[in-house]
């Protein structure tokens, strides 16, 4: 299927890519708070102005 098409072989998900999905969601889930511990989330909040 990826040689028949360029663009799913582009857009393939690597292994290094689903292991740091995995760790950003568990500390989502299981953190007690998680905005500290995820940079990208207190940034994203700030600039929204929600913190």
């Amino acid at each position: 299927m990826l040689k028949n098409n360029p663009l799913l072989r582009a857009l393939r998900i690597d292994k290094f890519t689903i292991s740091a999905l995995e760790a950003i969601l568990r500390i989502y889930l299981y953190s007690d708070d998680p905005v500290k511990e995820l940079p990208g989330l207190n940034m994203g909040l700030r600039i929204g102005g929600r913190r």
